[in-house]
C-alpha cells in the first residue's frame, strides 16, 4: 500500500515559542529547542523534580519546626538552583542572542519568578498537543 511513511522514533529535539514574562513589559516570544523525552524518561525527570520540590519544602518546614529562620532569600537561592536544573533537563538551546550555558540560564531564571513556569508550561503543552493529536 503506497502512502506516507512514518518513523516510530520521535525526533530528539523540537522547537516551540515561549512567551518569556518581563517585569514592566510585554512578554517576549523566544524560540526554545526542547529535548524530546519518551514517556519513561519524562516520568523519571518529573519524579526527580517532585523529589527536589519536596526537599525544598521539607527544609523550610524543618527550619520552622526547629524555630529557625528560613529566609525568603534562602528559599529563592534553592529554588533558582532547582529551576536552572529543570531547564537544563529539558532545553537544548534558545533563540536569545546570549549563549545557552549555565551562567545565562541562571541569569534568565533570576529575571522573574514566572520565567521557568512559562518554559515548563510550553514544554508540557507540546506533549499535551501530541497526546491529543493536534
Amino acid at each position: 500500500m503506497a502512502g506516507k511513511s512514518f518513523k516510530l522514533q520521535m525526533n530528539p529535539t523540537f522547537k516551540a515559542p515561549v512567551k518569556i514574562p518581563r517585569v514592566g513589559g510585554e512578554p517576549l516570544s523566544v524560540t526554545f529547542e526542547f529535548i524530546a523525552l519518551g514517556r519513561r524518561e519524562l516520568a523519571k525527570v518529573f519524579d526527580k523534580w517532585k523529589a527536589e520540590n519536596l526537599a525544598l519544602l521539607e527544609a523550610a518546614t524543618k527550619a520552622a519546626d526547629e524555630g529557625s529562620e528560613y529566609s525568603l532569600e534562602e528559599w529563592a537561592d534553592r529554588e533558582i538552583v532547582l529551576q536552572v536544573n529543570q531547564i537544563k533537563d529539558i532545553v537544548k538551546g534558545w533563540g536569545f542572542s546570549d549563549e545557552f550555558n549555565d551562567e545565562n540560564i541562571e541569569a534568565l531564571v533570576e529575571t522573574s519568578v514566572s520565567v521557568t513556569d512559562a518554559i515548563l508550561e510550553q514544554y508540557n503543552e507540546a506533549y499535551t498537543r501530541a497526546r491529543s493529536g493536534n
